[in-house]
């Protein structure tokens, strides 16, 4: 059904690069960047609208550090609100399920990423959350549960 809205929920998303190829992690007009290869796999996989491709603002783009050319990073936390493609209408909403839906969205972006860049995880955070600011959050209260490697 192509009427079927799709629910958007804010994310974080950690992510995992060598930045040896890269013009450094923001966007940035005619340079080879890491957000922006993110963002079209976003784009692609269906996480992120075509209405809303190449407006980062427009989906709450946030990332927790900036890269310069040539950085690599281990895991780096970025947030947005992104569509759940792979929700499901039915009232399962456990936890279990949502995980698999997580789950299987990242396997879905990781498709679209080059191999030196990769979505090891996305969890379900507050609206409020935004992955500059928030930092700090993010490890002491856990939310990334795992590495999905």
């Amino acid at each position: 059904d192509t009427n079927k809205k799709v629910p958007k929920r804010k994310l974080a998303m950690l992510v995992s690069f060598l930045g040896k190829d890269y013009s450094g992690f923001q966007i940035n007009t005619n340079m080879h960047t890491l957000q922006a290869e993110i963002e079209l796999a976003l784009y692609r996989s269906g996480i992120i609208s075509g209405r809303n491709f190449g407006h980062p603002s427009k989906y709450s783009w946030s990332n927790s550090a900036r890269t310069d050319k040539g950085v690599h990073a281990a895991a780096q936390v970025c947030s947005l609100k992104g569509e759940m493609i792979y929700h499901t209408s039915t009232s399962d909403d456990s936890q279990e399920s949502m995980r698999e839906n997580l789950d299987a969205m990242r396997m879905k972006v990781n498709e679209y990423l080059p191999e030196d860049i990769r979505v090891l995880d996305f969890e379900r955070v507050t609206r409020m959350f935004c992955a500059r600011t928030s930092r700090d959050k993010v490890r002491p209260y856990g939310c990334f549960h795992q590495l999905s490697i």
